[in-house]
């Protein structure tokens, strides 16, 4: 084992944020990000949800605090109604202050929810932190490389900070890593590395985003970083993309955080109850407490959407010297003992959060051009506060109008899950397990033996274009096809259009089949934009060749094309008809051979006129009959008649 551990070393990560924090190691000799090993054995996180184990509360409660305490506790450790404290990472850079800043941060200190004890610094309760960290950490490569193994190996540990933070914060950060034991050993190194630029690598070098339509040299990366306490927006130049990516840090912003919405909630609940709210410990209404886990629970869902009910929030929370009133009823229910909250008082909570990011985004574009760097084409939004539904769905808007790439990788770290292949008909992707999880279906697929193939999933019924679509989706909410441009370069104009509109209905049918609504819906808007755009011959082509039958069409498609032939039909004239019949040739589609003999017996029917009569009367064929649900297409897909100007009947099939 000392043999072993004298020719490498082990390269480890501390993430500590304002609300989580988390630690992560791999060897030096370590070639993927999937030989990163997130720790997710935080004492007592058994007793929670596993959606954060991959972090544990930046909270830590003092023996000579808590009469109960026989030590000091940290993160899952902590638990209700103890003395504790919570975001102190905020309080190592409260000089720094900006203008994006909220102007309560530093007079929350007051009100309870950033304490510091008597006697305490925001440096030693931070190092009392990392000393639970440390101790834990000692453990894990103690059991994993034996206690001879572990002293012999060298250690290089990466602390993370704030871009935007002062010196003086990242001195007194790294100072506590120190005191707590983290690079304390010969040998060892403790490091730090700016929050953004460790997001940019780990994104931009892993899973879906080495893929070059993604980013390309010459070309500026914008890293929002959303955290609990702050947000860390820098920009970077793209260097190069192979072999590897290289980034130019170009200019650097900060700071407000998802931390902001839950003083915005206290803010509105001391208005609204007064003493009977601001009187309660705590223990009772601050971090870490029930009241506050519900509301974060409330906070991860809110999507900003309408809802489907008027049925307020319901937070229990029992505050014995409220006097009931008109006023305080509307907002609270006595029976329960709960807080009411409705989707607008929530939305109200994220306004201003969300429009400061947004505005800290815009400036950060405007000191980009001043600096002449690269227009930035992609945005990259991570963070704790990044995975809400609300700020992505703004930033995605945002992004859109500008036609800017918004990526958002997923939570609960799918680089460091299992690699599987999904088999598409033409090729096959690599992609991380974890990802399936949005789908239920194909996440049974994969752990169903039956369905499996070796070591991955068999998607034959579509291609890989449309199976880089469905998992670019799964990894960022998307629709974005790959633009291949060696390919379409090759392709004439018709052609690329055919392409697309065969990508996207293959990207409809499997996001219908794999229960994906929110990428079907996408996709069906893709499709429907390009309908129009292509003659009808071509998009019955296509349509034949993505469903098997009549029957498997969806109604929004069949409706289309039975508006689609009737338009056309009734618009038919001998000279059109004749050339409609020369680009048809020899087709053996079924939709071909209906249509070619609809054509032909129009024509043979026109020469029972002469010519005179024909310019006179012009014929028009109708009463194409399409069945308007796919339940009894197949049997009634029927042309009841050609009818002409003098009323009698060509045909009947």
């Amino acid at each position: 084992m000392i043999s072993e551990t004298k020719h490498q070393k082990l390269i480890v990560g501390i993430d500590y944020g304002t609300t989580y924090s988390g630690i992560s190691f791999a060897s030096s000799s370590a070639t993927d990000f999937k030989d990163i090993v997130s720790w997710t054995k935080y004492p007592d996180s058994c007793q929670h949800t596993a959606e954060h184990n991959e972090k544990a509360p930046s909270t830590i409660a003092f023996a000579d605090e808590n009469v109960e305490l026989l030590r000091d506790v940290w993160g899952y450790q902590v638990k209700p109604r103890l003395r504790s404290c919570a975001w102190t990472k905020l309080l190592l850079d409260e000089s720094a202050q900006s203008s994006y800043d909220d102007p309560n941060i530093y007079h929350s200190t007051e009100a309870g929810l950033m304490r510091l004890p008597s006697g305490r610094t925001a440096e030693d309760v931070t190092a009392a932190y990392f000393k639970g960290l440390y101790t834990m950490f000692e453990e894990a490569t103690t059991s994993m490389f034996s206690r001879v193994g572990a002293d012999e190996l060298a250690v290089e540990f990466w602390l993370t900070v704030p871009a935007s933070w002062s010196e003086r914060a990242k001195l007194l950060t790294k100072r506590a890593a120190l005191r707590a034991g983290f690079g304390a050993r010969a040998g060892d190194r403790i490091m730090l590395i700016s929050e953004p630029e460790a997001a940019a690598h780990y994104v931009l070098k892993s899973g879906i985003h080495r893929l070059q339509s993604f980013v390309q040299p010459k070309t500026g990366v914008m890293v929002c970083d959303c955290g609990g306490g702050t947000v860390d927006i820098t920009t970077y130049e793209v260097t190069q993309t192979e072999p590897t990516v290289k980034l130019r840090e170009t200019v650097v912003a900060g700071k407000c955080g998802s931390s902001y919405i839950d003083r915005n909630l206290h803010q509105l609940l001391a208005k609204r109850f007064g003493d009977a709210f601001t009187s309660l410990g705590m223990d009772f209404i601050g971090p870490g407490s029930a009241f506050m886990d519900r509301f974060e629970a409330i906070k991860k869902d809110f999507s900003g959407e309408q809802p489907t009910s008027r049925l307020p929030h319901m937070l229990y929370l029992r505050m014995p010297t409220l006097h009931q009133t008109p006023e305080t009823n509307a907002y609270y229910d006595n029976r329960t003992s709960s807080v009411l909250l409705t989707h607008d008082d929530v939305q109200l909570l994220f306004d201003p959060v969300i429009a400061s990011i947004l505005k800290l985004i815009e400036n950060q574009l405007s000191a980009a051009a001043k600096f002449s760097a690269p227009p930035v084409s992609a945005i990259v939004l991570v963070g704790g506060f990044g995975l809400s539904p609300c700020l992505r769905k703004a930033i995605s808007q945002w992004c859109a109008k500008r036609s800017i790439a918004l990526t958002t990788p997923m939570s609960g770290g799918p680089y460091a899950s299992e690699i599987i292949n999904i088999h598409f008909n033409d090729g096959s992707l690599k992609v991380y397990k974890e990802i399936l999880t949005k789908s239920p279906v194909l996440l049974a697929r994969y752990e169903n033996s039956q369905w499996m193939s070796g070591d991955g999933i068999q998607l034959d019924d579509i291609s890989c274009a449309a199976g880089h679509v469905v998992v670019h989706y799964l990894f960022t909410d998307q629709y974005e096809p790959i633009d291949d441009q060696s390919t379409s370069s090759e392709l004439s104009k018709a052609e690329q259009l055919d392409a697309a509109l065969t990508t996207a209905l293959q990207v409809y049918r499997s996001a219908t089949k794999y229960q994906l609504p929110r990428l079907s819906e996408l996709a069906s808007e893709r499709a429907k934009q390009m309908f129009a755009e292509l003659d009808l011959l071509a998009l019955l082509q296509i349509v034949e060749g993505e469903f098997p039958g009549i029957g498997f069409i969806d109604d929004w498609i069949a409706t289309y094309l039975a508006t689609r032939i009737r338009s056309e039909f009734q618009a038919l004239t001998h000279e059109s008809a004749t050339l409609l019949l020369n680009d048809i040739g020899r087709i053996e589609s079924l939709n071909g051979i209906v249509i070619k003999c609809m054509l032909q017996l129009w024509r043979e029917k026109m020469h029972l006129f002469d010519d005179s009569a024909a310019e006179d009367s012009p014929s028009t064929i109708s009463n194409v009959d399409v069945c308007e649900t796919s339940a009894d297409r197949s049997e009634c897909f029927t042309l009841e008649s050609a009818e002409f100007s003098d009323g009698s009947d060509a045909v009947a099939l």
